[in-house]
């Protein structure tokens, strides 16, 4: 048998026992709770109903809780009257929607405007008991980070008649 070479010594070659010998199994578990996490939806943009109930009408709002800077999201508002609406109003507090861009609403309103800091959106006469559904596509502004909060009201002859509190956490 021929001698190892310079600085190699019969120690190096002998099968060694120990834990450090063997492949560390912590990125693999590491590696596998990323993916179980990503694939459970906790971190991604889960959908969150808000709903508000009364004598005259269900405003329901559809949309993300959770959300990441940059991503685009649709908002669903679902009005279903319970008595005749007439000259309906969805006003949003600017809180709400600060630094979104609205790409569209559908359908479009009749008017839009603004009225002590909210967004008013008309909608005019809406029916009894039929369901009226509003859609908005919004897209996160890459400045906004932190939690955004206010209030969706449903207006009709100007007098609110329902509202509900929404909240997103935008995450960077």
């Amino acid at each position: 048998m021929s001698s190892p070479p310079d600085g190699i010594e019969l120690s190096h070659w002998e099968e060694r026992r120990s834990i450090h010998s063997r492949a560390n199994p912590t990125p693999l578990i590491i590696l596998s709770l990323i993916i179980i996490v990503s694939l459970s939806g906790i971190l991604g943009p889960m959908r969150h109903r808000a709903t508000s109930q009364n004598n005259t009408s269900v405003l329901e709002i559809e949309g993300p809780r959770f959300i990441r800077t940059g991503e685009i999201f649709e908002m669903r508002i679902h009005i279903t009257p319970r008595t005749e609406l007439k000259n309906t109003v969805l006003s949003v507090s600017a809180d709400l929607w600060k630094d979104m861009t609205i790409n569209t609403m559908s359908p479009a309103p009749q008017e839009e405007s603004s009225e002590n800091g909210n967004f008013r959106f008309l909608f005019g006469n809406l029916s009894s008991n039929k369901e009226f559904l509003v859609k908005v596509d919004l897209q996160i502004n890459p400045s906004l980070r932190g939690q955004n909060h206010g209030t969706i009201r449903l207006l009709s002859n100007g007098a609110e008649i329902n509202r509900v509190d929404y909240s997103i956490m935008v995450w960077p």
